[in-house]
């Protein structure tokens, strides 16, 4: 299912228009070069095969979605920016195309032109490529070049044109061969007795008088996703078509189970306690080996070690999610990872953010990805997936957050790395279009500056900075010039206690939005919002007994109960973002949007805390299609405050993964199916799915009902008293009639006195 990511853009059209015309507009910074994408796509049709439980091996069926960007007169491959692909789909009305995800163009570096990457040819010029699952339904993709906005030659590189933004002409449509249920059912019952279910296909019969009848059709199956759409039960004898009305709410018809996965047998998490993620600071998923999943990657700040695992395949021996490949030393004290191609060859990178105060001074860190075939845990020649070692850069403070994106024009990213010795600096590291980066200005923030973001808030076609300061409660908003400097900031009051934040355009108005993380009090959590507005400003929103949720107490005491993470992410399917946040108490909190109201439905399911069991206290979170299977997931990293030991790790530690997946039910009623005529009457259940819906079609049937014709006895009289013998005798002969006057036949089978 495509999601909206950080940093979408526009969410409708006419936004996104007025966005291409302004970076179109004319720039004194650069000659403008016109540009043409065209796009390409690997696999059309693909397979989808639908898991049968949270923990399958995934039979993926990558496809490759392929943007070529040249300049309109000369052909000549650009040398930098990004594409992003779109899966127009969405919904009708509103909501637009989804951001199925964005990737670097390729362009050639001394470092990347010989063949890094096994069984690779180097980078492609001009090329951005991404790996990409898709569930069922039909896609139609687009991609949209962002354009640069130029930079002046600076040391051995040359200088960068202004090259113009361009969308593809015509969409590429891409269509799976599968659905995504895990099972169906239908069945149909009269006013008194159950006639058949899905389950058993015989032929039954019931009397026309017995009308009207129900008939009624349902749905499992994983994800967030209830599915919405029109049953149809079609009697096939009649050619009358009955349509259906949904019986369990499509808002609450879903509830994912926070439980083991094996422990019902159903729908569950696959809670990954055996893998060694000993010592965990944090973690990211990343693709980084374009098979159109994400991987797992976890830091240890206690280690200094990056540990790497891939998506589980059918060939893997373990039941599990994913497989433990390699850990690898890095710098001291790593804190936060991110990944991008920052070199140009079409494949992520890891930049790592390294809160370091033993005086070796390393602030910020870069892996280098040289690609590991999937499945494998070192290629044919002996190398590991990255280049090590690490390649480490010195700010003259430790970092605490790091954010990649051009911030100077020249298509190529750049890092913008947080200091964490409360010096509260914002740092430019500036990509010299080898992959290599060099120390540029800074800026200063608030106080307890924490998370960094990036994005074009003001829509002028530069990036600009947003940090949170968590000890002035702040975000703080400082608007780029395109050139690595930066504008006087902007700061917004955010509320109590903010924790995190996550960008997206929540309610789809063409502005970019921040959904942020309070902890109102020790015992309630809260989601306030800074809504963007036209010219770059923001109008913030906090309504606590609307957008708040509890936190709990538990077993284990937590001496300050705050939320510690969140994601904007679409989780139901219906193109607008919701809402996901950790807590470090026991409790899972997501929120839907609604968008006939503008507001949304939280659920806060919690449970006891487990010793060496599932627990929900979250360090940090991930919300992706984790198996390419089309839906949302869930990736918690939980802990318990040192006090829960792993039996199944060694060395005993208290950081865990968890993955969830949430289930649904969801079933339909169909009243008055059957009238007439009499016989046998084949009746098919079709399930169509909502425009754009992950779910495909599916007919079950045709199921056998005979409509059987039924008699209508009358007795006259309708009774007699009989008077005993004086004094033991036989009473006087009655005589009765038994007529039928129905249109069946009437059996008599036996008297009894």
């Amino acid at each position: 299912m495509p999601v909206r990511l950080d940093n979408t853009g526009v969410g409708v059209w006419a936004r996104r228009l007025a966005l291409l015309a302004l970076l179109l507009a004319p720039t004194l910074r650069a000659q403008q070069v016109a540009t043409t994408i065209t796009l390409t796509v690997s696999n059309t049709t693909p397979a989808y095969t639908t898991p049968v439980n949270a923990s399958q091996p995934i039979n993926l069926t990558t496809v490759t979605l392929t943007a070529t960007v040249l300049e309109t007169a000369t052909n000549n491959p650009v040398g930098g920016g990004t594409v992003t692909f779109y899966d127009n789909a969405g919904v009708p009305g509103a909501a637009g195309p989804d951001v199925i995800g964005t990737a670097s163009i390729q362009y050639p570096t001394p470092g990347n032109v010989s063949t890094l990457h096994y069984n690779q040819d180097g980078p492609v010029p001009g090329t951005a490529t991404l790996a990409f699952c898709f569930g069922p339904g039909t896609h139609t993709i687009t991609a949209v070049y962002s354009g640069t906005t130029g930079a002046p030659a600076a040391g051995s590189q040359p200088a960068t044109p202004n090259w113009l933004s361009s969308a593809t002409a015509t969409p590429v449509t891409v269509v799976p061969n599968g659905n995504a249920y895990l099972s169906t059912n239908f069945g149909m019952a009269s006013d008194y007795q159950t006639l058949f279910t899905a389950y058993n296909y015989n032929q039954f019969y019931i009397y026309a008088n017995q009308d009207p009848t129900i008939s009624y059709a349902g749905a499992v199956g994983f994800g967030m996703e209830v599915p919405q759409g029109t049953p149809i039960t079609t009697d096939e004898n009649t050619g009358l078509i009955y349509s259906g009305t949904p019986y369990i709410d499509p808002l609450n018809g879903f509830e994912p189970e926070l439980t083991e996965e094996g422990n019902d047998g159903y729908v569950g998490g696959d809670f990954i306690y055996f893998l060694p993620v000993t010592n965990v600071t944090s973690f990211l998923v990343a693709d980084i080996f374009n098979a159109g999943v994400p991987s797992l990657i976890t830091l240890s700040s206690t280690l200094n070690q990056v540990m790497l695992y891939s998506l589980n395949t059918p060939t893997a021996i373990t039941n599990t999610l994913y497989v433990y490949d390699q850990e690898y030393p890095v710098a001291a004290s790593p804190a936060q990872g991110v990944a991008a191609d920052i070199n140009g060859d079409g494949w992520q990178d890891i930049v790592i953010a390294h809160n370091d105060t033993t005086g070796a001074g390393v602030g910020v860190g870069v892996i280098v990805n040289t690609f590991l075939p999937v499945g494998a845990t070192v290629d044919p020649a002996g190398n590991p997936p990255w280049a090590f070692p690490e390649t480490t850069y010195s700010i003259g403070h430790p970092v605490s957050n790091v954010a990649v994106g051009d911030v100077n024009g020249d298509g190529k990213p750049d890092i913008v790395a947080v200091t964490a010795d409360g010096t509260n600096l914002i740092v430019m590291l500036l990509n010299d279009g080898t992959g290599n980066f060099v120390q540029g200005g800074s800026v200063q923030a608030g106080m307890g500056a924490s998370q960094v973001a990036l994005g074009d808030f003001n829509q002028d076609g530069f990036l600009d900075i947003a940090v949170l300061n968590t000890g002035d409660a702040t975000i703080e908003i400082f608007s780029g010039n395109g050139d690595g400097t930066f504008q006087a900031m902007v700061p917004y009051s955010v509320g109590l206690n903010p924790a995190a934040f996550s960008i997206a355009d929540l309610n789809l108005d063409g502005y970019m939005d921040f959904a942020i993380a309070n902890g109102d009090s020790a015992t309630q959590g809260e989601v306030s919002f800074l809504y963007g507005q036209g010219g770059g400003g923001f109008n913030y929103v906090s309504n606590s007994s609307q957008n708040g949720f509890g936190l709990p107490p538990s077993a284990y005491a937590q001496a300050s109960p705050a939320p510690t993470a969140i994601q904007a992410v679409d989780l139901n399917g219906d193109g607008y973002p919701d809402l996901f946040i950790g807590t470090n108490v026991n409790v899972a909190v997501w929120a839907i949007y609604q968008p006939s109201t503008g507001t949304y439905t939280f659920r806060a399911p919690s449970q006891a805390d487990q010793a060496n069991g599932l627990n929900l206290r979250t360090v940090s979170a991930a919300v992706a299609d984790l198996n390419g299977d089309g839906v949302m997931d869930w990736l918690l990293m939980t802990t318990v405050n040192g006090e829960i030991n792993c039996s199944g790790c060694s060395p005993n530690n208290n950081n865990l993964m968890t993955r969830y997946t949430g289930g649904f039910f969801n079933q339909w009623s169909i009243p008055d199916v059957i009238d007439s005529p009499f016989g046998i009457h084949p009746f098919l259940s079709t399930y169509q799915p909502a425009p754009n819906s992950i779910y495909g079609q599916i007919t079950i049937g045709p199921i056998p009902l005979d409509i059987e014709p039924e008699p209508l006895p009358t007795l006259t009289p309708a009774g007699y008293t009989f008077s005993p013998g004086v004094p033991i005798g036989t009473s006087s002969t009655q005589e009765f009639t038994l007529s039928n006057s129905g249109n069946g036949p009437l059996t008599i089978t036996s008297i009894s006195q």
